[in-house]
């Protein structure tokens, strides 16, 4: 019996309704703080490999000046 069934007016039917919508509501609250601290994580997640990337660029764009800088020297000594 469900209820929206013709006997569902019970006082049993009815406490039963209301404790599974509070059930319910609790656990669509329990879902969402879920989701809340999910997308958090994932933001946190995001922010630390976007710094890791930028710091690695930094890193390889200042190899690539030395290595720039070191090679016309070695050129600039060969020539002489």
């Amino acid at each position: 019996m469900d209820s929206f069934s013709d006997g569902a007016t019970s006082v049993d039917i009815v406490e039963q309704i209301r404790m599974s919508s509070q059930k319910y509501q609790d656990s669509v609250k329990e879902a969402l703080k879920l989701q809340e601290q999910e997308k958090k994580l994932k933001e946190e997640l995001e922010k630390e490999n976007k710094k890791k990337a930028e710091d690695e660029k930094k890193k390889t764009d200042e190899e690539k000046k030395q290595k720039v800088s070191e090679t016309p020297a070695a050129n600039g000594t060969k020539t002489e």
